[in-house]
């Protein structure tokens, strides 16, 4: 028998709205040097504002000691969209059973590089992996996802996490921008000479988005002076 979860997916797929516009940003990352200028630009920023840098790290940090670290050493964890993999790297420190991902190639041969075993794993289009998780984090992914990404992305990750996970994911507040949506090359320090698309949310939006997954909690809080929107969601 089909479940929800399974009718959503084949529903979506037919009506051929799947995340044309995300794929700009997954391009983006396949683009020869981009991923480079990526992981330079963060080790820029850690110089240029080691501030902001140590800020940033504390607080995806303190999320996941904070929802993750209470499950028990059996627990298994994904990362969806783990880029150069240092929030991997953290949770393997802590003791946590986790499961690096990203959707670019060169992000996945980056981690490898540094010692990673991810898996290539697209958060919208792809079928995840057959293990139920007790976490699963996402943090600077949402913000290349439409509302219809967004969804999609959080039935699978409904799915993929067992009764009582939790799933964190962050976006960039609209309170902080002055449109909608927008593919950019960010200027200065943020540049990696591709345009990708982003997408900014308002709480509320995003609030009756999740209405449309069961999830059984969802929590959200504001940081770094209200840029980021950090939502927690936690399943029955």
């Amino acid at each position: 028998m089909v479940g929800m979860v399974e009718l959503f997916v084949l529903a979506h797929e037919r009506r051929g709205e799947m995340s044309v516009l995300n794929d700009i940003a997954k391009r983006a990352y396949e683009l020869p040097g981009v991923v480079t200028n990526y992981l330079a630009n963060k080790i820029l920023l850690e110089s240029c504002n080691p501030i902001r840098a140590e800020r940033e790290a504390d607080i995806a940090e303190g999320y996941i000691d904070k929802y993750f670290t209470g499950f028990g050493s059996e627990a298994q964890f994904l990362e969806i969209g783990s880029g150069g993999g240092d929030e991997a790297r953290y949770m393997m420190k802590r003791g946590l059973n986790v499961t690096p991902s990203d959707v670019s190639t060169r992000f996945i041969g980056e981690m490898e590089s540094r010692g990673l075993k991810p898996i290539l794993l697209d958060a919208i289009n792809d079928k995840y992996p057959s293990q139920r998780y007790s976490g699963i984090f996402c943090w600077r992914v949402f913000v290349h996802f439409t509302p219809e990404d967004v969804e999609m992305a959080l039935w699978k990750i409904y799915d993929a996490l067992e009764h009582g996970g939790v799933a964190i994911f962050s976006v960039i507040n609209r309170k902080a921008r002055h449109v909608d949506s927008e593919i950019v090359d960010f200027p200065g320090i943020f540049r990696v000479y591709a345009k990708r698309y982003f997408r900014y949310y308002q709480e509320e939006q995003l609030r009756e988005i999740i209405k449309k997954v069961p999830f059984a909690s969802v929590e959200c809080f504001e940081e770094l002076e209200a840029e980021w929107l950090v939502f927690v969601l936690r399943k029955k």
